[in-house]
């Protein structure tokens, strides 16, 4: 008949790590739950005090437990304190639990957390919900795309921001929180591939001149993608001096377009500025 409780975590406030994933009875437990912060909770234990004991109780206790978490990650980002370390390691205790555990409240808590509330960190210093994030697999596509050209390449309103260049398949330090948002948060992650199969006319068309030249520099170092049976080759990358935008080559090869020659002249020719 008891449905009041008293449940405690807490977070390291510096780089002391040592008694990070301790859980206490009001006296300690002596296994470790792998977490990167402090239970403590009236847990029922065996009288060796080797963990505590899978039974309804303790799952109860477990469930207020992860409420707590949910409500302390917007605090933790208030003071700072939401860094991609303190992710990673959530993320990789978090990628190694099955439904069956005890703790899986945690893994569902900090699921529906970060999927709504904006508490993933970005590229620009800022913070979002993975609603609103992507993954980038080349810095160049973090660079060129901002929030205003990923909006308009996926088509919505929603504000859309790169999750934090530190963050990536290749980053071994912090591979389980890449592994974590691409497959649990179903993060998507844009390659240049995928980026080159969205283009269309009509998001080119929206854009500065100096951002087809950026356009074109990145694209430069990215061969693949422009060399003969290259995904751009079939695409409208090509602005021409009247603001259209035509594929660089018709389906018998010849050139849609030329570079514009010192006169005038009626072919179709790139844009000067460009």
């Amino acid at each position: 008949g008891i449905d009041k409780r008293d449940v405690t975590i807490a977070f390291p406030v510096d780089d002391n790590k040592h008694s990070m994933g301790k859980i206490f009875a009001y006296l300690p437990v002596h296994s470790d739950t792998g977490f990167p912060f402090l239970i403590n909770a009236d847990f029922i234990l065996p009288s060796s005090r080797e963990d505590i004991q899978d039974v309804p109780w303790n799952r109860w206790l477990m469930k207020c437990v992860a409420s707590l978490l949910a409500d302390a990650l917007p605090l933790l980002k208030e003071k700072g304190r939401l860094t991609v370390d303190l992710l990673e390691a959530l993320a990789k205790r978090i990628n190694e639990l099955y439904e069956s555990s005890i703790f899986y409240p945690i893994v569902e808590a900090v699921r529906d957390a970060l999927m709504d509330q904006e508490l993933l960190p970005t590229d620009d210093g800022t913070f979002v919900s993975a609603r609103n994030a992507k993954l980038a697999s080349a810095e160049w596509l973090r660079t060129l795309l901002r929030d205003e050209q990923l909006k308009q390449l996926f088509k919505t309103e929603s504000t859309l921001k790169w999750i934090s260049g530190e963050i990536t398949e290749r980053t071994k330090h912090n591979f389980d929180l890449w592994k974590y948002i691409r497959e649990e948060l179903n993060v998507e992650e844009v390659t240049p591939e995928s980026f080159a199969r969205k283009i269309e006319s009509t998001f080119l068309g929206k854009q500065t001149d100096d951002w087809m030249i950026d356009f074109y520099r990145h694209l430069s170092k990215v061969e693949y993608l422009w060399r003969p049976g290259g995904l751009m080759r079939r695409k409208p990358i090509l602005r021409l001096q009247d603001n259209k935008h035509v594929v660089p080559f018709r389906s018998d090869g010849m050139e849609n377009a030329y570079l514009p020659p010192p006169e005038e002249t009626e072919f179709p020719v790139v844009k000067q500025e460009i």
